[in-house]
């Protein structure tokens, strides 16, 4: 997969950092997963497609895992306190070659002590919660 344009420098750099299998503590007793084995570059369309999903899959499987911390902002505008929370990704790691999975979606900047921020809009929201959905036989069970 070294020479894929898109998923090729993941590829180099999986096999420079001497990849070592992880030892789950779980098996679902499932078939193996797909190996691709050989850079396919004659595939076309939906083909093309499902053979990227599954290289870009199978690299982010050897890569390392996704590196963050979670955070909290507080910001005066105007003498208004508000505040905001969610997660600094601070090495994407598997990320880079798997676009499929979001972290969080609450992603924020990165910001330190008296940074000071601009702010470009300013919006009101309006909604109201929801009860949790209802439990299933298998919740109940684990």
């Amino acid at each position: 997969q070294t020479q894929d344009g898109g998923c090729g420098d993941t590829a180099r750099q999986i096999l420079a950092d001497t990849p070592s299998p992880r030892r789950g503590s779980k098996s679902d007793q499932a078939h193996p997963p797909i190996h691709p084995i050989k850079y396919a570059s004659h595939l076309q369309g939906d083909e093309k497609k499902v053979y990227e999903f599954i290289v870009r899959h199978f690299l982010a499987c050897c890569s390392k895992d996704a590196q963050g911390m979670e955070t909290n902002v507080d910001v005066n505008v105007r003498e208004e306190q508000f505040s905001a929370s969610g997660l600094v990704i601070t090495e994407r790691n598997y990320l880079e070659v798997y676009p499929y999975d979001r972290w969080s979606d609450k992603d924020i900047p990165r910001f330190t002590q008296g940074d000071t921020v601009v702010i470009e809009r300013v919006e009101l929201a309006e909604g109201e919660t929801t009860p949790p959905p209802l439990l299933k036989e298998a919740d109940l069970i684990a």
